[in-house]
């Protein structure tokens, strides 16, 4: 729910700036939730499914909402934004919430105007109104995301200064297919992660991930590290039948302690979607991932045929190429762009 729903249209009558007004939880989150399902309803996953449903049970708790506000000084920092007004129906909605800890970065999400009223500039008055929004309150950054194929929203918040750190590509396999290309060379010294390891993994994470992608999502060592209780948890569930996790790592023959490549895998035994990982050196680019990809759909032909799921960066080209030799198609590209104010 946080690209851009905007086409083209004709010119339409003038705004009246009597049209905008802040959101009020108690009174519009009904309509802004049914706006957004609207507005995105091809990209909407299980879990934004869910955030709908509890942003309409939030607006329906009504003088809940009115204590909280009064009594939480950071509420509107939380839960703020604006919408846009047709004749008493909110027909255009933007969502700001404060990111940090100090206030300086704040992310914008849910640009959503309804179709009948596309392409009269009222996503503009909403973005300007939500950047004056942010500089009132201290703020030093705006944040977004929008799909890389949505070129009039991509172009209005280029116009507005809004400048690319980089993406996350989707990619989809529906199952594992029957042949496979061959891999391009055997990778010799590919084995089973030691808990113990698990720091170099996310030193070869921090390498992988371009720099400016750090400055707003950071690679968190705790998402690597193997606690006991994570892997008694996995332990268990494969036990259960439940599901299995692999990670596999090549070592770099020169440095013992680092590694070229982490492949992980979260494989489903019931039902749902195989989840796929990897990371490899930017100095290994182009050379080892089909051989990587072509090893966990081998590991995968021995379970339920699922579809396969797996998120990159949208700058690796190479991982991108490789996957779609095997039949893997992308689903979406979120772009992360940001406004220094």
């Amino acid at each position: 729910m946080t690209t851009h729903a905007l086409t083209t249209a004709a010119a339409k009558p003038q705004l009246e700036p009597t049209n905008l007004r802040p959101l009020n939880v108690r009174r519009d989150l009904g309509e802004v939730a049914d706006l957004i399902y609207d507005a995105f309803a091809d990209e909407l996953d299980t879990s934004g499914l869910s955030a709908l449903r509890e942003m309409r049970a939030f607006g329906h708790m009504g003088p809940f909402t009115l204590l909280l506000s009064h009594f939480n000084p950071d509420f509107h920092d939380m839960l703020a934004g604006f919408v846009w007004e047709e004749d008493g129906e909110v027909v255009g909605n933007i969502t700001v919430q404060r990111v940090d800890t100090y206030g300086q970065r704040w992310a914008i999400a849910n640009v959503a105007v309804a179709l009948p009223f596309r392409g009269r500039g009222i996503a503009r008055r909403l973005m300007a109104v939500t950047l004056d929004h942010i500089r009132a309150r201290g703020g030093d950054w705006a944040i977004l995301q929008v799909r890389r194929d949505n070129d009039v929203a991509r172009g209005l918040y280029e116009r507005l200064g809004f400048e690319v750190l980089g993406g996350v590509s989707d990619y989809r396999l529906a199952r594992v297919p029957e042949t496979v290309p061959a891999a391009m060379q055997p990778l010799p010294g590919l084995r089973s992660l030691r808990a113990d390891e698990w720091y170099a993994t996310y030193e070869l994470a921090l390498a992988a991930t371009p720099n400016l992608m750090h400055w707003w999502r950071p690679v968190r060592a705790d998402n690597f590290r193997l606690y006991f209780e994570r892997r008694l948890g996995e332990a268990v569930a494969d036990m259960a039948g439940h599901s299995r996790v692999v990670r596999l790592v090549l070592p770099d023959p020169a440095k013992p302690n680092q590694f070229l490549a982490f492949l992980m895998l979260r494989i489903a035994r019931w039902q749902g979607t195989h989840a796929l990982r990897l990371f490899v050196h930017p100095d290994q680019r182009g050379q080892i991932e089909q051989a990587l990809i072509r090893h966990a759909l081998d590991i995968l032909t021995a379970y339920p045929l699922f579809p396969i799921h797996i998120s990159l960066q949208a700058a690796d080209q190479e991982t991108a190429a490789a996957l779609q030799q095997f039949g893997f198609a992308e689903t979406r590209t979120l772009l992360t762009m940001r406004k220094r104010l």
